[in-house]
Formats: structure tokens, sequence, C-alpha cells
């Protein structure tokens, strides 16, 4: 396209100022999609200057230099040209057409100028966001071949495509990654005041909001934890979980039951000697149900029992007799729990 040429024939077009000829070669030059729609956004502009442009404020040289500029990085080989020489006139209408056409271009130059500035720019990536309800889950897979599952009442949120070669991630509630080896993009996960980075590995983190203790279970590969303020706190070992209090800062690192603490993601649940007030909200993370007792003691009772792929209905008639309790589903999954309860003790 023979862009120099194109934007004088639309200035003066707009001026009112073509001969037949021109108007004919502009009319030839719109039947490019391109140039029509150049035309269409330049007229738009051009007709709302006025209005909203001070030209007390524009720069000819700059606004001409930045309109070469565009134009060449559509077309590199574009290099801007002297005007051939017109018809010899006299001086005084010389001298008027020159001024006319310098106002003109500026105005056009302008024009160009405060759009290029108004145009909203696309942002280089999109922030994806899976947010899971009670009862759900969410499984993924990354352009990288990483697999990512987000267990119920969590919420993972990156940008997409990854930038600055990071694979970056924000994370409340459980999540279990499955990391594609990657030397030069490595995988972060970021949540609370803590950070998770690898290359490669399979590991958990569980990390909710409400709660003061965060958990990072390493399967596979190797990981290392680091804290706000960039600094490295521990490097685990497959087979080992770290349990960080975040209002303390204190850690432990302890050996983990794999199919407990992962099992989630397979419909697995473990429950080995452990309060009733523990198994509740694993039930409401799997099964979107709600739970109310009768009696807060019932709180206190030791439920030992592992479950696969089973339904709300079999955990509860389970439940019912490991707890000696009685249950009534309601509405929206709506659970109430009755019994006399069981004195306070330590898990056995």
């Amino acid at each position: 396209m023979k862009d120099q040429e194109f934007l004088t024939l639309v200035t003066r077009h707009l001026s009112g100022e073509t001969s037949a000829s021109e108007t004919n070669r502009l009319h030839q030059l719109l039947q490019e999609r391109e140039n029509r729609k150049m035309f269409d956004f330049i007229k738009h502009q051009w007709e709302n200057a006025t209005q909203e442009t001070d030209l007390t404020k524009f720069s000819h040289a700059k606004g001409y230099q930045m309109l070469v500029n565009k134009i060449k990085q559509q077309e590199p080989t574009f290099a801007p040209t002297k005007p051939k020489e017109a018809e010899v006139i006299p001086l005084y209408r010389k001298l008027v057409r020159v001024a006319a056409a310098v106002i003109l271009l500026s105005v056009a130059f302008y024009v160009v100028y405060t759009a290029t500035k108004k145009i909203p720019t696309e942002p280089a990536f999109v922030v994806q966001e899976k947010v899971t309800q009670p009862g759900q889950r969410a499984n993924f897979t990354l352009a990288d071949q990483s697999t990512i599952t987000v267990n119920g009442e969590s919420a993972l949120t990156f940008k997409e495509p990854f930038q600055d070669n990071l694979r970056e991630f924000s994370l409340n509630g459980e999540a279990y990654f499955n990391v594609a080896r990657n030397p030069k993009a490595p995988f972060i996960v970021n949540f609370k005041d803590l950070q998770v980075e690898v290359l490669g590995t399979a590991f958990n983190v569980e990390a909710r909001s409400a709660e003061n203790t965060s958990y990072i279970s390493l399967v596979e590969g190797s990981i290392k934890v680091l804290n706000d303020k960039g600094n490295v706190i521990k490097i685990l070992k497959p087979g080992e979980q770290l349990v960080y209090n975040h209002q303390t800062q204190e850690l432990t690192v302890q050996v983990f039951d794999l199919l407990k603490t992962v099992g989630w993601k397979d419909n697995v649940l473990v429950f080995d000697n452990e309060r009733l007030a523990d198994v509740l909200p694993e039930l409401r993370q799997q099964y979107g149900a709600t739970f109310q007792v009768s009696d807060s003691a019932l709180l206190n009772c030791i439920i030992k029992a592992d479950f696969q792929d089973e339904t709300l209905y079999g955990v509860l008639e389970a439940l019912k007799f490991a707890g000696d309790l009685e249950y009534e589903i309601g509405e929206d999954n709506q659970v109430t729990l009755h019994g006399e309860g069981c004195p306070p003790q330590s898990p056995r």
C-alpha cells in the first residue's frame, strides 16, 4: 500500500480539496480492506478532533515522526519522499496553499497521534481463575502438559500465557500439582506469606485463608519453600511434609501418608482415628454438604474409616456405626447429626 499517497489523498478529501482524478484514485485505494478501515478510523477522529484535541500542545515534528514509525511497523521499506513539483502558480497562491497544507497535515498527524494514545492495547496475557465450590473439583492440563487438580472450596489464579519464563500461580485452598520439568521456566505457587518453587515434580499444597496452618507435601522430585522475603526456609525431599504456622512462623517437617494426604483427588478418603470435628470439614469439601450437630460432644467422637468412590449416604451410614450417632439429610445436602456424643479424648 502506498501509505504516503493514501494519507495525502485522505487529508485532501476530508478538507474538500481533491480533484476529480484524486477522488478516483482514492476510490481505487479504498477497495483494499485495510485502507478502508484506516479511512473510517481517520474520518471518525477527524470529525471529533476540534472537540477533543488541543492543537496548541501538538508537535508537528513529533506527530509526523510517530506516523512514519507507525507505517514502518507494517512496511519496513517505507520511506517518506518529497512531493513532486506542482505547476507554477503565483507566489501568494502558493503560500496560501502551503500554509493550508501544513495546517491540514498537522491536524491529520495530530489526529492519528491522539488516536493511537487513546486506543487501548490488548493485554499480553489473560488472568485465568479456577474456582471450586464445596463438593466440586477442577482438573486441567496446561500448555506445557503439567496437570493440576483443585480441591473443593478453593481458588487458583494464574496468567496465560506465562510471563517472563515463569509458571506462576496463587492458591487459596488445596491443589495437587504434577509439574512437567522445564529448567528454563520455574514453577511457582504463592499462598499467604509463603512460596513454593520447583522445576518439575509432584506435590500437594493445602493453604486455606481461614486457617493458620498450611501443609506442603512432596510426592516426588524436589521443592524449595521460601518466605515473603525470598529466603529459602526449607528444601523438601519426597515423602516429606512441611507444616507451617503462619501466625507463629514455626515449621515442622514430618513423614506423611500418601493416600490420606492426596487421595482426595482420586475420590479416596482416609480417616485414621480422627475427631469428628476434623472429619466434617473434609466431607464438606468432598460432597458439598453442610453439617450441624445436636450436641457438641459429638465432635469428640473418634472416627477410623476408609472410603473410595463412596456416596455421602454411604459415608454417613459408616459414621452412624463408628460414632454411635444418627443423621438426617435435608435440602441442599444439609446434614444434622444426633447422638449422645463422646467425652473429650485424644485420638488413639
